[in-house]
């Protein structure tokens, strides 16, 4: 980047970077406003989903839809359709979106209002990010900001671009060989993230399979290994035991009666002695009604009662020994953490609902910036805090007082001097400052 546009470079990173939005910058010398803005995007990292178009005078709005659809979603499915329906999902992903223009004074009113729609639909969504660039003539960008809707406007910057006029401007052929490289590279990470899920699914649905067929294998593998150890498992299929046989062939004899059992040698006229007459505790049941009467009642026995088992006393050495409540709960105390040390007004601003919202002023790498800027525009009553950003700590003046909604938060911003306006303020929620104060005293909290 050339040092005649250093200072809009930083200003625009840091308007683009931390908070969703537009950015209108209006000057003179076009062709310097789109060198700076090739520039610009060609620093952007491979992270953020951009979009440029460099408005033409015969280029109509379909085409510029086109464009952009194309650049950032890889594909135009409806060219007539406005940009806040068609772009709508890009703002629920957690990605930056960065869209630049130059020469945008040649798109139309209903176009621009488009993108302005867009840019206020992404300020309301906590993970959508989405920055708007749009750059023109001065007349132009004086006039375009109050035909936007809205309770705020619009950021403007006015630059004069004459002082790099001079410098070459890099071949278009790069440019668009940088986009296409950051889009295929984007495409192939998703490309390769759409591959695991894939992977990921067909390997649950096959794990079923695999368990069935190990399972298949090691039942084989056992029974195998049993009638090798054990053949004569295989040769005694389908035997009926001898103990079996003998108790089926006496079931199936029917009982005679005994009358007919002690008569039987005579009538055979054997030589065999006569069978002996059974006990009355042998003999045979021929009828149900004589059986019944036949038995004995039995007197019920009283079962002794089985005595309550105590468990013995402990000693009393052992209750002695035994810490009481007390101070179990002394030793299991947990300590309490101790708060880290704040460096400005971080414990104020902690205090303040996470739901509100509260204006950023300035923010600098050294404090005495800030405390320059501080004095300068009479900011007494600012609160500022610490955080880490680009590999150190990064201080932030914010407004003291906070406001229940985006709206308010707005009105004030509309109701700050004009030097503070151009400044870049803007309104963010007292959630994210919370977490990047967090984020500055990290390792006191570690330790």
């Amino acid at each position: 980047m050339r040092k005649a546009f250093g200072d809009l470079h930083k200003r625009l990173i840091h308007l683009t970077n931390y908070v969703s939005g537009m950015v209108i910058i209006g000057g003179n010398q076009a062709a310097a406003q789109s060198r700076f803005m090739r520039d610009f995007i060609s620093e952007q990292s491979d992270a953020v989903n951009l979009a440029y178009l460099h408005g033409k005078t015969q280029t109509t709005e379909a085409q510029y839809r086109q464009q952009l659809l194309t650049q950032l979603l890889g594909r135009a499915e409806d060219d007539h359709s406005s940009l806040t329906h068609q772009l709508g999902s890009l703002l629920g992903q957690q990605q930056q979106v960065l869209i630049a223009i130059s020469g945008a004074d040649h798109l139309s009113n209903k176009l621009v209002k488009e993108l302005w729609h867009l840019a206020r639909n992404a300020e309301s969504i906590e993970d959508g990010h989405l920055a708007i660039i749009l750059a023109g003539e001065q007349e132009w960008a004086d006039a375009v900001r109050h035909h936007l809707d809205g309770s705020h406007l619009p950021v403007f910057v006015p630059y004069d671009f004459s002082e790099g006029s001079e410098a070459e401007a890099p071949e278009p052929s790069q440019l668009d060989r940088l986009i296409a490289d950051k889009r295929r590279a984007f495409s192939e990470r998703l490309r390769q993230r759409q591959d695991q899920t894939q992977n990921t699914k067909s390997t649950k649905s096959n794990k079923p399979i695999l368990m069935m067929v190990a399972a298949l294998v090691f039942m084989g593998c056992f029974g195998g290994l049993l009638l090798w150890l054990y053949p004569e498992l295989l040769t005694n299929v389908g035997e009926v035991p001898e103990e079996s046989r003998v108790r089926v062939q006496s079931d199936a004899e029917p009982s005679l009666p005994a009358d007919t059992i002690e008569k039987e040698p005579e009538q055979a006229g054997s030589d065999e002695p006569p069978l002996v007459a059974e006990p009355e505790s042998d003999k045979v049941v021929t009828d149900w009604q004589t059986a019944v009467k036949e038995i004995t009642p039995v007197e019920d026995v009283e079962q002794p009662q089985q005595e309550e088992s105590t468990e013995p006393e402990p000693p009393a050495d052992r209750q002695q020994n035994e810490p009481s409540p007390a101070d179990t709960s002394s030793q299991t105390q947990p300590a309490v953490a101790e708060l880290p040390q704040y460096a400005w007004n971080e414990a104020q601003i902690l205090t303040l609902p996470k739901s509100h919202y509260v204006l950023q002023l300035s923010a600098a790498s050294q404090s005495e910036v800030l405390s320059d800027f501080r004095q300068r525009h009479d900011l007494s009553d600012a609160l500022r805090y610490r955080t880490n950003r680009y590999g150190g700590h990064w201080h932030v003046l914010v407004s003291s007082d906070s406001y229940a909604s985006l709206d308010e938060a707005r009105q004030a911003l509309a109701a700050l001097p004009q030097p503070l306006q151009q400044e870049g303020a803007f309104a963010k929620r007292v959630a994210q400052v919370h977490k990047e104060i967090q984020q500055g005293y990290a390792e006191q909290t570690d330790e």
